[in-house]
């Protein structure tokens, strides 16, 4: 919130989505202990589609379900899943970098406090 209230409304909506990739990337790696050579497999996770890491995660019928239980959810959602690692280079305005941030963080309906449960 802090670059939101500071006018840096750009890199808010960056590092606001970039926060969701690492906590899908969390969900993937939740199992590997330290010094562990991650499966192969794990590799399709170094990307920054935020719609493949949750389904590389396996959280794609998890969020479906959500999704129909909450609209709010599937509303956020829908708006997380448009991020991609080129917003960086966007002029995004105050209204689209609020619109992310409060998909993202909201209390009860939010996509990070829903990945959350899954790391």
């Amino acid at each position: 919130m802090l670059l939101l209230d500071g006018g840096e409304r750009s890199g808010a909506y960056y590092l606001v989505g970039y926060a969701v990739e690492c906590g899908l990337k969390a969900c993937l790696t939740k199992d590997l202990q330290a010094y562990q050579m991650p499966d192969r497999e794990l590799s399709k996770g170094f990307i920054h589609d935020i719609a493949k890491l949750a389904q590389f995660a396996q959280l794609d019928g998890a969020r479906g379900l959500n999704a129909q239980a909450d609209y709010d959810f599937a509303l956020n959602w829908n708006v997380v899943i448009n991020w991609n690692e080129e917003s960086r280079y966007t002029d995004w305005t105050e209204t689209q970098a609020k619109e992310l941030y409060e998909a993202v963080t909201d209390g009860n309906h939010g996509v990070l406090p829903w990945l959350r449960t899954f790391w």
